[in-house]
Formats: C-alpha cells, sequence, structure tokens
C-alpha cells in the first residue's frame, strides 16, 4: 500500500489542486458582492408551478420539474429603501445560470434581453450566463420564464456595476468559449484514435477503436451543454436530449471496454457488469416516454456516474502510469462531482466536460508513447535489414538508400 501511494502521490496531489481550482473559480465568477435578488413575486401562473395562488412570493433561487411545459411571469422584490437606492447605481443585471426553454426581462415593462423564441418556446439553456444592461433609473424588473421539462434560477441574480462585469466574462469564458474547444479536441482525438486503429495488431485495433468511439460519444454528451434557442417541438426535444444523455452511458461503456482490452488484455465478469450497467442506462433513457420522466430517470441514473467514478479509480491504480493517472483521477473527480451533484439536485456548475478532455489528454500521451515504441520497432529492424549482424558493417541493401549521380563509382 505504501509503494501504491508513493508512485501515485504526485499526480494525485496535482489533479486534485486542479479540480479545486477550476472549482473555486466557477464558484468566484458567480458571486458578486452587490445586490442580490432574494425573493421573487409571482405575478402569473397558469398551470400551477408554484400553487394553485397567484401573487404569492418566492426565494430568490427555485427549482421545478415540470409534467408540462410552462411558464410563470415573476416581479423581483426589493424590501427597502437602502436595495432601492443600490438600484441606481447597478447597471447591469447578472444571471449566472438559468433553466428555462425560454425567458424575457423586461424593466419598467420594456424588454432588455432574452433567449429562445416566443412563438415556440423549445430552446435549451442551463449552463451559459447572461448579462443585461439596465437604465440608470427604474423602479420594477419582471421576468417571464417557460420550460419544456424545467425551469430554474438557479444562482441568484445579481445586480452589479462596472466593477463586478469581469466576473461575467470569466464565467462565459468557462462555459461559451472553452467549452466549443473543448468539443473540437474531443472528436478530433476520436478521429486520430480511429486511423490509428487501422494501423495497429488485432488486440490493440480492438482497444483504440473502442476508445475512439468513447471520445466521439463524449463528444455528443457534452452537447447537452451547449444553449439551443430551439428544438421545434416538445417531441424533437425529447428526442434529442436523448441522444444527448444516453450518449454519455454509451461512451462509458466503450471507454471501460476499451481500457481493460489496451491495459489489461481481457474484460473480466466485474468489467463486464459495469459495461452491462452503463448499457441499461442507456435503454432506461430510450424508453422515457416524456420529457418529464427523462428527467426524473437521468437524475436517478446519475447515481452510476458515483459507480463508475469508484470503479476507474480502483482499475486506474493496478495499471496504468503515473501521467496517464493523473488525467484519470482528474476525469473521476469532474464525473463523481457531476453524478452527486445531478443525483441531489445540487445547484453547482458541471465540470464533467474539463474531464472529458483531461481522459482524452491522457489517451494522447499514450498515444506519443506508443509512436515512440513504434518508430523504435522501425528504426531497429531498419538497421538489422542493412548491417552485418557479425561486423556491423553495412551490406549491400545499404546501396539502396543512396542518391547516385553520374560522377560516382564504387570499390
Amino acid at each position: 500500500m505504501k509503494e501504491y501511494i508513493r508512485y501515485y502521490f504526485k499526480p494525485l496531489i496535482i489533479s486534485s489542486m486542479f479540480f479545486l481550482t477550476i472549482f473555486l473559480v466557477f464558484r468566484y465568477a458567480i458571486i458578486s458582492d452587490r445586490l442580490y435578488i432574494h425573493n421573487w413575486k409571482v405575478l402569473e401562473d397558469k398551470n400551477g408551478v408554484f400553487g394553485e395562488n397567484n401573487n404569492m412570493n418566492i426565494p430568490g433561487t427555485f427549482y421545478r420539474v415540470l409534467k408540462n411545459p410552462s411558464t410563470v411571469v415573476l416581479q423581483a422584490i426589493f424590501q427597502n429603501e437602502l436595495a432601492k437606492e443600490e438600484n441606481k447605481k447597478a447597471r447591469y443585471l447578472y444571471i449566472p445560470q438559468i433553466d428555462a426553454s425560454y425567458f424575457v426581462v423586461r424593466v419598467d415593462g420594456r424588454v432588455v434581453g432574452s433567449f429562445g423564441f416566443e412563438d415556440d418556446r423549445t430552446g435549451h439553456i442551463w449552463y451559459q450566463p447572461f448579462i443585461f444592461m439596465l437604465p440608470e433609473d427604474f423602479e420594477t424588473i419582471e421576468f417571464e420564464l417557460s420550460g419544456v421539462y424545467e425551469i430554474g434560477i438557479d444562482f441568484p441574480m445579481k445586480l452589479v456595476g462596472e466593477s463586478q462585469k469581469y466576473k461575467y466574462v470569466l464565467l462565459s469564458f468557462l462555459t461559451s468559449i472553452l467549452l466549443p474547444i473543448a468539443y473540437g479536441l474531443v472528436i478530433t482525438l476520436s478521429i486520430i484514435l480511429y486511423l490509428i486503429s487501422n494501423t495497429m495488431d488485432r488486440s490493440k485495433r480492438d482497444a483504440y477503436l473502442h476508445l475512439s468511439l468513447a471520445s466521439f460519444f463524449g463528444g455528443i454528451w457534452m452537447f447537452d451543454l451547449f444553449p439551443f434557442s430551439t428544438f421545434g417541438t416538445p417531441f424533437i426535444f425529447l428526442i434529442m436530449r436523448k441522444l444527448f444523455t444516453v450518449s454519455g452511458y454509451i461512451g462509458f461503456s466503450a471507454l471501460i471496454y476499451g481500457l481493460n482490452r489496451k491495459y489489461f488484455e481481457s474484460n473480466k465478469f466485474f468489467d463486464k457488469i459495469m459495461i452491462f450497467i452503463n448499457l441499461f442506462a442507456s435503454v432506461m433513457i430510450l424508453m422515457a416516454p416524456s420529457n418529464y420522466l427523462l428527467k426524473v430517470i437521468t437524475n436517478n441514473l446519475a447515481l452510476i456516474l458515483i459507480i463508475d467514478g469508484i470503479y476507474f479509480f480502483w482499475k486506474s491504480v493496478k495499471t496504468f502510469p503515473t501521467v496517464l493517472f493523473g488525467f484519470i483521477f482528474f476525469f473521476i473527480l469532474t464525473i463523481v462531482h457531476d453524478g452527486i451533484s445531478l443525483f441531489l439536485s445540487t445547484n453547482s456548475k458541471l465540470l464533467s466536460a474539463f474531464g472529458i478532455v483531461s481522459l482524452f489528454a491522457g489517451f494522447s500521451y499514450t498515444l506519443v508513447n506508443e509512436y515512440k515504441e513504434m518508430m523504435v520497432k522501425v528504426t531497429m529492424s531498419h538497421l538489422k535489414s542493412v548491417t552485418d549482424p557479425l561486423t556491423g558493417a553495412y551490406n549491400r541493401g545499404f546501396l539502396s538508400e543512396l542518391n547516385y549521380s553520374v560522377e560516382d563509382a564504387f570499390v
């Protein structure tokens, strides 16, 4: 045990520190020292999302899973004169995260920002932040919020000044710029793994092919974090969300199979059980008859992500080299974090997209080592073909590698 700890201690600490840094940067970008909207007044709620009575007050943060598409209209409550004075200093309305298919923000009845299309309201947004400029002096903020299967304000909306605007820029960089870059890297690596698999012997070809599939399906899984202004209809919305979520569990099955084929040469009984569990989760997702039940099923199936994380940690301390272990351990931390967040429905930014990039960066490292080994073998075979094994002198095979001219002579 001491040897294991000594061997993996450094990459474990580095991965943990990097994970903690990403987590804290997200928290820092979300929290502001300006005025929070702590309460809302419900102006309209036809489907009874918050109960039977309108004109009730609700907390500044909330989350509801909807059985049917619904719309609510909320008005910000500023409870004292000090808050009203703070409003006059605010320049922007900062929304760190919101669960919706459509929303519109009105200040004193005038629209200052929106997302999606009013006529169909079948978009999908829950990961990216928003910021809208406010007039110099205002009295009310109204928020119209629609959802196909969920609505919620995960973090308090804030009225911020110029000095806090950079937090939106930081959060937007993490969620709207790094995310597409990460997606591009994962899909590119999927293609590279597939092309390399065609040059390997049978056992390695099988392993790299499944790692390529894992990378590809992981990329599709990441699409669930992207904003979509519309899906057209709730049925297409359901089909696309099934595609996004089911890809994650199929990707895990391919990842388990590929890693065991590469590093353990075969899949043992427990490995096959883990593959089956993830495939079973995929079937459960595909069978969901509605957006509401899909949300309920995926939240409960998030427990499997935690189990996957424990499984990968158990496998990683048995064979993987230290550098690859570091990448995989960061991936483990992100999927366990996201599994807990989804299963317990906690307000936290998901980090698995960064974990997927880390995992396949580890695969890139193994590819480099694989290429070096191949080059060494090719070089050694080449030297043996052009030299005499007894004297080390070049044989006649070396002549085929020379460039000749008419002035050359041979002795």
